[in-house]
């Protein structure tokens, strides 16, 4: 880790893939922090941001009603009482079962929100700003604004990005790896932002890492989109749009069924497929998967 390796502060300000979000102590004893690499993202306290969070220490339980929409992982989303979303992240107990870590109630807007952390998850004033909750909220914000985070690797080679796409275990951390000894700057090891931009796909850093750690906030117009699959020799393989789009979207982070934002992601998917190609790339573990790659975008 760097000298910055966690940043403690009232109010934590995160800039990843072009959104901003605030979050801001609500009790004068509390004190938020963010851990490497999530200390590159972070933002001026007078930065214009997308939506403030007010973090307060409390019962973090979501309430009787049940879910409307469950991610299959730590967190699920339940109605709020103004109508916006009540989002309840969970946590799994040793002795079995799990118990509500915190809660987060949002505006229908997403420009405002409260979270509430229930008191043993903030031992001595001290709150933890990070995954699942900046990501959930990113995601929601980027579809908004026509962007999407998928899961990928991504690099910046001479001012352009390549990106790595796979779900775990297919190699993103090892590309990223591979690409770094090759000259390359990382700037996500597992999740990168996409969007479309006049007409170029551009990639985005996120600090959400895989095995390797790494991740920047660097933007750069893609030169090249690979779907990974790791093998004995290097070869590029293109895919047809259709199964370009398949296997991006299935790639896709979606974090609400929310029908406008689920529109939102499928048309960004579709821009950036329509937009440049999507090929296979089956690779070595060895630097001779970047020079591949450099000779493809180059032919």
């Amino acid at each position: 880790m760097t000298a910055a390796s966690v940043v403690a502060a009232p109010v934590i300000t995160l800039g990843i893939g072009g959104v901003r979000t605030r979050f801001e102590a609500a009790e004068p004893e509390l004190r938020l922090s963010v851990a490497f690499p999530s200390t590159r993202f972070l933002q001026g306290e007078k930065s214009p941001v997308d939506c403030v969070v007010r973090v307060r220490r409390g019962d973090a339980d979501p309430g009787p009603e049940p879910p409307w929409f469950v991610s299959g992982g730590p967190w699920e989303v339940h109605r709020g009482p103004h109508g916006g979303d009540r989002v309840a992240f969970w946590t799994a107990l040793a002795e079995g079962g799990r118990e509500p870590m915190m809660r987060l109630d949002l505006s229908t807007a997403l420009d405002r929100g409260e979270m509430t952390v229930a008191p043993r998850y903030a031992p001595g004033g001290a709150v933890s700003i990070g995954f699942p909750l900046d990501e959930y909220l990113t995601a929601r914000l980027l579809a908004r604004r026509g962007a999407v985070i998928v899961h990928a690797s991504s690099v910046a080679d001479d001012g352009d990005a390549f990106v790595f796409l796979g779900h775990s275990g297919a190699g993103k951390s090892t590309l990223a790896e591979i690409a770094e000894s090759c000259g390359a700057q990382v700037m996500s090891d597992d999740r990168t932002v996409l969007r479309v931009d006049h007409g170029h796909v551009v990639a985005a850093g996120t600090p959400w890492h895989g095995s390797y750690a790494s991740g920047a906030p660097d933007a750069a117009r893609v030169r090249g989109l690979f779907l990974l699959e790791q093998a004995q020799t290097n070869a590029v393989v293109p895919l047809h749009v259709a199964h370009a789009f398949s296997e991006l979207m299935v790639r896709t982070v979606r974090p609400t069924a929310e029908a406008a934002e689920q529109r939102a992601v499928v048309d960004v998917v579709q821009r950036i497929v329509e937009t440049m190609p999507v090929a296979v790339l089956r690779f070595r573990r060895d630097p001779s998967a970047m020079q591949t790659v450099r000779d493809f975008v180059s032919a």
